[in-house]
């Protein structure tokens, strides 16, 4: 991924968003945001092992969710869809509702550049009724606020 597909957030952070709309409605799909390896061609070796954690995910509704049930979205690996976290998709939620899930939510925070694995947002599809969102991961660099963080 080039350089210009990143845009950049402070704190040592940067904010990547899926490049694909998902349709609440639709089939269940997986979609790769990020490759993990490429952390070192961009910001430098850091480390060899910890390279980044994620800070949150954000959902974006990009149209407004109709009240029916919602479905669920979740950031991971391929092969393992809800790694760092899971949430099920709001109802009644206007367009351009966003919703934050925070560091201290997700199940595990560390991306590794060894384990060479593309990062995923997946939507399991299938609501009845309207909603499209648009899924996006912040990185960051500046461990020591957050769990996960060892001296």
């Amino acid at each position: 991924m080039g350089a210009s597909q990143y845009k950049y957030v402070p704190n040592q952070s940067m904010q990547i968003w899926c490049p694909h709309e998902f349709d609440l409605s639709g089939a269940a799909i997986q979609v790769p945001i990020f490759y993990n390896y490429d952390l070192p061609a961009i910001f430098g070796n850091i480390s060899d092992d910890v390279q980044c954690i994620i800070k949150d995910w954000i959902i974006v509704y990009t149209e407004a969710s109709s009240a029916d049930a919602g479905v669920s979205l979740e950031i991971g690996y391929n092969g393992d869809p809800d790694y760092f976290g899971a949430s099920t998709s709001e109802t009644s939620k206007a367009q351009f509702y966003t919703k934050r899930i925070v560091n201290t939510s997700l199940s595990n925070d560390r991306v590794y550049k060894s384990n060479g694995k593309i990062i995923t947002a997946y939507c399991a599809g299938g609501k009845i009724g309207t909603g499209n969102v648009r899924i996006g991961i912040t990185l960051s660099f500046n461990y020591k606020d957050y769990k996960s963080y060892t001296p």
